[in-house]
């Protein structure tokens, strides 16, 4: 819902409440809720995402031969942790190794 339409909602319920319409009343607040509850969901999603690239970026720990065993160089893990939080890195380097091309040297 836009600005502009939360505006409109805000202002017809002004106006109607005067004349009791609790309808308009109840719209209002399963708007506030619904808004409430994307950010709630917003929140909780970047919270999973934080967690998963925080683990992910323990990689970083192992070694070179532990790496490799695993499939993965450190280059790409190390480009792979710098991707915005909204992207997978474990799937990024899976799609970058299935295309072939590789990470060099940071």
């Amino acid at each position: 819902m836009s600005v502009e339409t939360f505006e409109t909602v805000i202002h017809e319920c002004g106006q109607r409440n005067q004349n009791g319409d609790k309808f308009q009343r109840q719209r209002i607040f399963t708007f506030v809720r619904e808004v409430l509850q994307n950010f709630r969901n917003a929140f909780k999603l970047r919270r999973q995402q934080r967690i998963d690239r925080d683990a992910f970026s323990n990689l970083l720990a192992l070694d070179d031969r532990s790496l490799a065993d695993i499939g993965v160089t450190r280059d790409q893990v190390i480009w792979a942790s710098k991707l915005p939080l909204s992207v997978n890195a474990a799937l990024e380097i899976k799609a970058l190794k299935a295309t072939g091309n590789h990470i060099n040297g940071g």
